[in-house]
């Protein structure tokens, strides 16, 4: 009996799915009535295929200048190694001539060789019509780290589509006193610029900070992905617990670096106070006891369900080495599918390519960090 109910879920859920639009503001297809995952992953078939290995993003990474008058900063021409942190935006009826839009940062492979490697690791924006052959669209990265803090960098991009603008969200770190311009220090802040055309982009505004309630020098704030959701902003991020905000081992299935949720009704600035009680939960922790979520990515149907793309690691090391999905109705409490996805994976991207009544198809960038490259594969999920 249970068996022919577990069938019947499934069923549903993908006769549900089978019917989507791509018009939304967010460009992620939104399917129609559909239902949350079953929670019985082991009644779903998960199939991971390689479209493309190495894919090329030809560019040039840019790092820290000796000082303000001076644009002495080493040069770095990088093809398909030293890439990390991809974040996707698929827009069907195109954006200022491309369907496909991405923001990275230079990292790994050939740029671990350089000396202070973090120091190239700024936002790059490209620009393509079939997911695979990329423009560099800036001509280089859009920010720098500063010349007058010496351990300052860029990291953990997020990019988005709304209301017909590129919203670009990156988080900053030891920067120098008064480089925003208010008087202030901050350890670790997020920012945000817009942009109409890909090229051009507004002056960086602060959306919040280690400063912000609830946290301090020493809570991460790592890798946020922002979305908004029934004209509603949310974003998740990876912190640890502080005196600020603490959180006892193993509440939420966490054990030391913990998923929090955040909302606003601005997507640049007023997000909720991190609180114990913003932690997201995971219901099942396939990748046990002694490992974190260390960056993230979650992507949002209008069938009332989130999607997270887990980036996890050893939780007492600074890194992230395979990836998982979860998946949830209420954005908050997690089912993980209990097979990992793939090894030797960083902070990846992914979107919803197609769907129907028998399969749901992701297209899913792989960021490998132990030789910088990014790889494109298919990942589709179907019932057995």
């Amino acid at each position: 009996m249970k068996k022919v109910i577990l069938f019947i879920i499934l069923t549903i859920f993908f006769t549900q799915c089978s019917s989507y639009r791509e018009d939304n503001d967010n460009n992620i297809p939104i399917i129609d009535n559909g239902t949350e995952f079953s929670s019985f992953d082991n009644q779903l078939n998960i199939k991971l295929t390689l479209v493309k290995s190495n894919v090329e993003f030809n560019t040039t990474a840019i790092g820290r200048s000796s000082s303000n008058n001076l644009d002495d900063a080493k040069r770095v021409p990088i093809i398909n190694s030293g890439i990390a942190h991809p974040s996707i935006v698929y827009i069907p009826t195109g954006f200022n001539g491309y369907k496909y839009w991405m923001s990275m940062t230079p990292y790994f492979g050939k740029i671990d060789l350089e000396k202070n490697p973090s120091q190239y690791e700024n936002p790059h924006i490209f620009g393509s019509n079939d997911g695979i052959d990329w423009k560099d669209i800036t001509s280089g990265p859009i920010d720098r780290p500063s010349c007058n803090a010496i351990n300052s960098y860029w990291s953990d991009v997020n990019l988005l589509f709304q209301n017909n603008q590129l919203i670009l969200y990156y988080r900053g770190n030891f920067f120098e006193k008064n480089y925003l311009n208010d008087n202030k220090t901050y350890t670790r802040f997020v920012v945000s610029r817009t942009s109409s055309d890909g090229l051009h982009w507004t002056d960086k505004n602060l959306v919040y900070s280690s400063n912000s309630n609830g946290a301090n020098e020493n809570s991460q704030i790592l890798s946020p992905s922002f979305l908004n959701v029934n004209n509603k902003w949310l974003v998740y991020d990876v912190i640890s617990s502080t005196n600020a905000c603490k959180i006892e081992e193993g509440y939420g299935n966490q054990t030391k670096r913990f998923v929090s949720l955040r909302k606003s009704d601005s997507f640049d600035r007023d997000y909720e106070s991190y609180s114990k009680e913003n932690i997201c939960n995971f219901k099942n922790r396939p990748w046990g006891n002694n490992r974190d979520p260390w960056h993230l990515e979650v992507i949002y149907s209008s069938s009332n369900y989130y999607l997270m793309l887990l980036n996890i690691g050893n939780s007492d090391v600074n890194y992230g080495d395979t990836l998982y999905l979860a998946y949830s109705n209420d954005g908050k409490n997690f089912d993980v599918i209990e097979k990992p996805i793939i090894n030797d994976s960083y902070k990846s991207t992914f979107f919803i390519k197609e769907q129907n009544s028998k399969i749901l198809k992701f297209w899913m960038y792989q960021s490998k960090p132990s030789d910088g490259s990014i790889n494109l594969y298919e990942m589709m999920i179907s019932k057995k």
